[in-house]
Protein backbone atom coordinates (compact mmCIF):
# COMPACT_ATOMS: atom_id res chain seq x y z
CA UNK A 1 0.00 0.00 0.00
CA UNK A 2 1.86 2.66 -1.38
CA UNK A 3 0.38 7.09 -1.56
CA UNK A 4 2.08 9.53 -2.36
CA UNK A 5 1.39 13.24 -1.43
CA UNK A 6 3.17 16.64 -0.58
CA UNK A 7 3.17 18.57 2.45
CA UNK A 8 2.72 15.31 4.56
CA UNK A 9 4.70 13.08 6.58
CA UNK A 10 5.16 9.66 4.71
CA UNK A 11 4.91 6.81 7.49
CA UNK A 12 6.14 3.61 7.28
CA UNK A 13 4.50 0.55 9.05
CA UNK A 14 5.24 -3.20 9.32
CA UNK A 15 2.62 -6.15 10.00
CA UNK A 16 4.67 -9.19 10.59
CA UNK A 17 1.89 -12.50 10.33
CA UNK A 18 2.39 -16.14 9.32
CA UNK A 19 -0.24 -17.57 6.07
CA UNK A 20 -0.83 -20.30 4.59
CA UNK A 21 1.85 -20.85 1.39
CA UNK A 22 -1.58 -21.12 -1.23
CA UNK A 23 -2.37 -18.10 0.30
CA UNK A 24 1.04 -16.04 -0.18
CA UNK A 25 1.62 -17.70 -3.90
CA UNK A 26 -1.79 -15.67 -4.67
CA UNK A 27 -0.31 -12.36 -3.14
CA UNK A 28 2.72 -12.72 -4.98
CA UNK A 29 1.24 -13.74 -8.35
CA UNK A 30 -1.31 -10.35 -7.57
CA UNK A 31 1.59 -7.93 -7.80
CA UNK A 32 0.50 -4.23 -7.99
CA UNK A 33 -3.09 -5.76 -7.12
CA UNK A 34 -5.40 -5.38 -4.31
CA UNK A 35 -4.72 -6.95 -0.88
CA UNK A 36 -7.98 -7.28 1.52
CA UNK A 37 -8.33 -6.48 5.71
CA UNK A 38 -10.95 -6.95 7.73
CA UNK A 39 -12.33 -4.36 10.40
CA UNK A 40 -9.22 -3.35 12.13
CA UNK A 41 -5.47 -3.66 11.00
CA UNK A 42 -2.65 -3.77 13.26
CA UNK A 43 0.70 -2.60 12.40
CA UNK A 44 3.82 -1.16 13.94
CA UNK A 45 6.30 1.04 13.06
CA UNK A 46 8.85 -1.13 14.95
CA UNK A 47 10.43 -3.67 12.13
CA UNK A 48 11.98 -5.82 14.61
CA UNK A 49 8.90 -6.26 16.40
CA UNK A 50 7.00 -7.14 13.16
CA UNK A 51 9.27 -9.64 12.40
CA UNK A 52 9.05 -11.35 16.07
CA UNK A 53 5.06 -11.63 15.14
CA UNK A 54 6.30 -12.93 11.97
CA UNK A 55 8.19 -15.84 13.71
CA UNK A 56 9.48 -18.56 12.10
CA UNK A 57 7.67 -21.39 10.33
CA UNK A 58 10.46 -24.32 10.42
CA UNK A 59 7.83 -26.50 12.36
CA UNK A 60 5.51 -26.20 10.35
CA UNK A 61 6.32 -26.73 5.86
CA UNK A 62 2.33 -25.61 5.03
CA UNK A 63 3.17 -22.10 6.45
CA UNK A 64 5.12 -18.87 5.24
CA UNK A 65 5.98 -16.13 7.34
CA UNK A 66 5.30 -12.50 5.42
CA UNK A 67 6.57 -9.21 6.64
CA UNK A 68 4.22 -6.75 5.12
CA UNK A 69 5.74 -2.98 4.69
CA UNK A 70 3.42 -0.14 4.12
CA UNK A 71 4.45 3.26 3.22
CA UNK A 72 1.46 5.75 4.40
CA UNK A 73 0.80 9.27 3.63
CA UNK A 74 -1.04 10.32 6.20
CA UNK A 75 -3.01 13.08 3.42
CA UNK A 76 -3.92 11.05 1.09
CA UNK A 77 -4.59 8.13 2.94
CA UNK A 78 -8.42 6.81 2.79
CA UNK A 79 -8.72 4.87 5.89
CA UNK A 80 -8.53 6.13 9.00
CA UNK A 81 -5.98 5.21 11.49
CA UNK A 82 -4.56 6.29 14.82
CA UNK A 83 -1.02 5.66 16.79
CA UNK A 84 -2.52 3.98 20.00
CA UNK A 85 0.59 2.76 21.86
CA UNK A 86 -0.39 4.90 24.87
CA UNK A 87 -3.58 3.62 25.31
CA UNK A 88 -2.46 -0.14 24.07
CA UNK A 89 -1.61 -3.20 26.34
CA UNK A 90 1.48 -3.39 25.32
CA UNK A 91 2.57 0.30 25.81
CA UNK A 92 4.56 2.47 23.98
CA UNK A 93 7.43 -0.29 22.89
CA UNK A 94 4.61 -1.92 20.70
CA UNK A 95 4.83 1.53 18.09
CA UNK A 96 1.16 0.48 17.29
CA UNK A 97 -1.17 1.67 14.30
CA UNK A 98 -4.26 0.76 14.45
CA UNK A 99 -6.13 1.03 10.72
CA UNK A 100 -9.98 0.79 10.58
CA UNK A 101 -10.67 -1.18 7.12
CA UNK A 102 -14.97 -0.06 7.49
CA UNK A 103 -15.84 3.31 7.63
CA UNK A 104 -15.00 6.33 9.35
CA UNK A 105 -18.00 5.80 12.06
CA UNK A 106 -16.91 2.57 13.14
CA UNK A 107 -13.46 4.10 14.16
CA UNK A 108 -14.83 6.71 15.66
CA UNK A 109 -17.45 4.47 17.77
CA UNK A 110 -14.59 2.81 18.90
CA UNK A 111 -12.18 5.52 19.93
CA UNK A 112 -15.44 6.65 22.01
CA UNK A 113 -15.90 3.71 23.68
CA UNK A 114 -12.15 4.08 24.56
CA UNK A 115 -12.58 7.82 25.83
CA UNK A 116 -15.82 6.57 27.89
CA UNK A 117 -13.65 4.07 29.71
CA UNK A 118 -10.99 5.69 30.89
CA UNK A 119 -13.57 8.50 31.82
CA UNK A 120 -15.28 6.00 34.03
CA UNK A 121 -12.38 4.13 35.26
CA UNK A 122 -9.20 6.29 35.68
CA UNK A 123 -10.48 9.84 36.44
CA UNK A 124 -7.90 12.86 36.81
CA UNK A 125 -4.76 12.80 36.16
CA UNK A 126 -3.68 10.79 32.46
CA UNK A 127 -4.06 13.97 30.28
CA UNK A 128 -1.41 12.28 28.09
CA UNK A 129 -4.03 9.36 27.11
CA UNK A 130 -7.44 11.78 26.84
CA UNK A 131 -4.59 13.45 24.58
CA UNK A 132 -3.61 10.94 22.14
CA UNK A 133 -7.63 10.01 22.55
CA UNK A 134 -8.54 13.06 21.14
CA UNK A 135 -5.79 13.15 18.32
CA UNK A 136 -7.16 10.28 17.27
CA UNK A 137 -10.68 11.37 17.26
CA UNK A 138 -9.46 14.90 15.66
CA UNK A 139 -7.82 12.71 13.06
CA UNK A 140 -10.64 10.17 11.99
CA UNK A 141 -12.66 13.57 11.35
CA UNK A 142 -9.85 14.87 9.00
CA UNK A 143 -9.41 12.02 7.44
CA UNK A 144 -13.72 12.31 6.53
CA UNK A 145 -13.38 15.57 5.18
CA UNK A 146 -14.88 17.33 8.54
CA UNK A 147 -11.98 19.70 9.46
CA UNK A 148 -13.93 21.53 11.85
CA UNK A 149 -14.45 19.00 13.48
CA UNK A 150 -11.11 18.00 13.56
CA UNK A 151 -9.76 21.25 14.58
CA UNK A 152 -11.98 21.18 17.51
CA UNK A 153 -10.66 17.41 18.65
CA UNK A 154 -6.75 18.75 17.74
CA UNK A 155 -7.24 21.76 19.93
CA UNK A 156 -8.58 19.53 22.96
CA UNK A 157 -5.97 17.41 22.32
CA UNK A 158 -3.18 19.89 22.63
CA UNK A 159 -5.15 21.22 25.81
CA UNK A 160 -4.27 17.98 27.79
CA UNK A 161 -1.21 17.73 26.55
CA UNK A 162 -0.23 20.99 27.68
CA UNK A 163 -1.96 20.11 31.27
CA UNK A 164 0.52 17.17 31.84
CA UNK A 165 3.46 17.96 34.58
CA UNK A 166 6.23 17.03 32.44
CA UNK A 167 5.18 18.15 28.90
CA UNK A 168 6.06 15.73 26.17
CA UNK A 169 7.18 17.72 23.45
CA UNK A 170 7.61 14.73 20.75
CA UNK A 171 3.60 15.18 21.48
CA UNK A 172 3.23 18.63 21.25
CA UNK A 173 5.06 18.88 18.18
CA UNK A 174 2.53 16.47 16.69
CA UNK A 175 -0.29 18.50 18.48
CA UNK A 176 0.88 22.24 17.08
CA UNK A 177 1.83 20.39 13.16
CA UNK A 178 -1.72 18.88 12.96
CA UNK A 179 -3.34 22.08 13.69
CA UNK A 180 -1.18 24.04 11.83
CA UNK A 181 -2.17 22.23 8.91
CA UNK A 182 -6.11 21.81 9.55
CA UNK A 183 -5.89 25.72 9.63
CA UNK A 184 -3.77 25.80 6.26
CA UNK A 185 -6.36 24.00 4.65
CA UNK A 186 -9.14 26.41 6.19
CA UNK A 187 -7.36 29.28 4.92
CA UNK A 188 -6.37 30.37 8.29
CA UNK A 189 -2.68 31.11 7.08
CA UNK A 190 -1.50 33.41 9.84
CA UNK A 191 -3.02 31.30 12.61
CA UNK A 192 -1.45 28.35 10.76
CA UNK A 193 1.91 30.11 10.91
CA UNK A 194 1.71 30.34 14.18
CA UNK A 195 1.55 26.51 15.07
CA UNK A 196 3.93 25.33 12.17
CA UNK A 197 6.61 27.67 13.86
CA UNK A 198 5.93 26.38 16.75
CA UNK A 199 5.78 22.54 15.66
CA UNK A 200 9.18 23.57 14.04
CA UNK A 201 10.43 25.52 17.21
CA UNK A 202 9.96 22.43 18.87
CA UNK A 203 11.13 19.98 16.26
CA UNK A 204 14.47 21.68 16.44
CA UNK A 205 14.40 21.33 20.43
CA UNK A 206 14.08 17.95 20.29
CA UNK A 207 14.93 16.34 16.73
CA UNK A 208 18.32 15.48 15.46
CA UNK A 209 19.47 18.14 12.87
CA UNK A 210 19.23 15.29 10.42
CA UNK A 211 15.79 13.93 11.53
CA UNK A 212 13.15 12.84 8.12
CA UNK A 213 10.19 14.58 10.95
CA UNK A 214 12.40 17.61 10.86
CA UNK A 215 12.81 17.93 7.30
CA UNK A 216 8.59 17.82 7.19
CA UNK A 217 8.11 20.54 9.86
CA UNK A 218 10.24 22.57 7.43
CA UNK A 219 8.17 21.07 4.46
CA UNK A 220 4.72 22.09 6.21
CA UNK A 221 5.72 25.40 7.08
CA UNK A 222 7.04 26.05 3.67
CA UNK A 223 3.85 25.21 2.18
CA UNK A 224 2.16 27.79 4.50
CA UNK A 225 4.77 30.22 3.37
CA UNK A 226 3.62 29.29 -0.15
CA UNK A 227 0.04 29.46 0.51
CA UNK A 228 1.02 33.33 2.08
CA UNK A 229 2.68 34.10 -1.43
CA UNK A 230 6.01 34.25 0.46
CA UNK A 231 7.79 32.13 -1.88
CA UNK A 232 11.38 33.44 -1.15
CA UNK A 233 10.60 31.78 2.43
CA UNK A 234 8.64 28.92 1.05
CA UNK A 235 11.43 27.74 -0.89
CA UNK A 236 14.37 28.16 2.00
CA UNK A 237 11.73 26.03 4.55
CA UNK A 238 11.53 23.41 1.57
CA UNK A 239 15.41 23.49 0.65
CA UNK A 240 15.92 22.79 4.31
CA UNK A 241 13.71 19.92 3.87
CA UNK A 242 15.42 18.53 1.03
CA UNK A 243 18.83 19.21 2.50
CA UNK A 244 17.92 16.71 5.43
CA UNK A 245 16.41 14.08 3.09
CA UNK A 246 19.62 14.19 0.82
CA UNK A 247 21.05 13.09 4.43
CA UNK A 248 18.91 10.49 5.66
CA UNK A 249 17.00 8.84 3.13
CA UNK A 250 17.32 7.15 -0.01
CA UNK A 251 16.59 8.80 -3.48
CA UNK A 252 13.63 6.89 -4.09
CA UNK A 253 11.84 7.84 -0.77
CA UNK A 254 8.71 9.43 -1.14
CA UNK A 255 8.99 11.86 1.27
CA UNK A 256 12.30 12.91 -0.71
CA UNK A 257 10.16 12.62 -3.90
CA UNK A 258 6.99 14.62 -2.23
CA UNK A 259 9.85 17.15 -1.48
CA UNK A 260 11.38 17.94 -4.53
CA UNK A 261 8.11 18.43 -6.27
CA UNK A 262 7.18 21.16 -3.50
CA UNK A 263 10.43 22.94 -4.42
CA UNK A 264 10.03 22.81 -7.99
CA UNK A 265 6.45 24.25 -7.30
CA UNK A 266 7.78 27.38 -5.10
CA UNK A 267 10.34 28.10 -7.55
CA UNK A 268 7.85 28.06 -10.08
CA UNK A 269 5.68 30.30 -8.19
CA UNK A 270 8.30 33.10 -7.47
CA UNK A 271 9.33 33.33 -11.39
CA UNK A 272 5.82 33.68 -12.28
CA UNK A 273 5.71 36.82 -9.63
CA UNK A 274 9.06 38.11 -10.52
CA UNK A 275 7.27 38.21 -14.17
CA UNK A 276 4.64 39.65 -12.96
CA UNK A 277 6.01 42.48 -10.82
CA UNK A 278 8.50 42.98 -14.37
CA UNK A 279 5.56 43.80 -15.87
CA UNK A 280 4.46 46.03 -13.98
CA UNK A 281 7.73 47.91 -13.53
CA UNK A 282 7.62 48.12 -17.51
CA UNK A 283 4.23 49.74 -17.49
CA UNK A 284 6.08 52.29 -15.03
CA UNK A 285 5.90 51.13 -11.78
CA UNK A 286 8.35 52.02 -9.22
CA UNK A 287 8.71 49.37 -7.60
CA UNK A 288 7.03 46.12 -5.97
CA UNK A 289 8.32 44.57 -2.64
CA UNK A 290 8.61 40.70 -2.89
CA UNK A 291 9.13 39.27 0.40
CA UNK A 292 11.93 40.78 1.79
CA UNK A 293 13.14 41.49 -1.80
CA UNK A 294 12.56 44.12 -3.82
CA UNK A 295 12.44 44.08 -7.56
CA UNK A 296 13.45 46.91 -9.36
Amino acid sequence: MKHNGTNSTTLTLYRGQQMTKQSFERIKNNVGGLLSFNNFLSTTANKNLALIYAGNTFNNEDLTAVLFQMDIDIITNEFPFAKIDSISFFGEAEEEYLFTIGNGKQALTYFHQSLELIQKHIQDGYDSIYSSIYNNIGFVHQTMGDNNLALVYYEESLNHELSNHVLNKKKLFTRYNNIGMILLVQEEKDESKRYLQQALNTALEILPSMHPDLATSYSNLASCMNAMGRFVEAIDYQQKALDIDLHCLPPNHPQFRNHQTCLKSYQDSLEASITTVKMYLDRGAVGLILDDHTVV
